[in-house]
């Protein structure tokens, strides 16, 4: 197998556990992790602040804006998520001779 297919099928594995992540263990984390919480009830009431004081216009160009902005966001979790696993293939790979590791984390 060629380097080129490698990195294809790495890729596709690192993919495909961002997603199970994400379909899994994300509505978890939203319901019970407090700073989210109190971040998306933030997020809430500008959001009603700027429908009030806004036309249907730039209601729109802030949807399209927060889209964007989230889409960023995702990609930058893809990029800490692979450097997450290049630092436990590598050097915090000594994690794995504590019983029960993944617990703790």
């Amino acid at each position: 197998m060629n380097y080129e297919n490698i990195v294809n099928i790495v890729d596709g594995i690192v993919e495909n556990e961002f997603r199970h992540i994400q379909e899994t263990l994300e509505k978890d984390f939203t319901d019970t992790n407090l700073d989210y919480k109190q971040n998306t009830l933030i997020t809430e009431k500008l959001n009603k602040a700027l429908e009030k004081e806004t036309t249907e216009d730039q209601q729109r160009l802030i949807r399209e804006l927060e889209a964007s902005i989230s889409n960023e966001w995702i990609e930058l979790c893809k990029f800490y998520f692979r450097e997450g696993l290049r630092a436990g293939l590598s050097n915090l790979k000594f994690l794995n001779e504590i019983d029960n590791v993944e617990v703790i984390l």
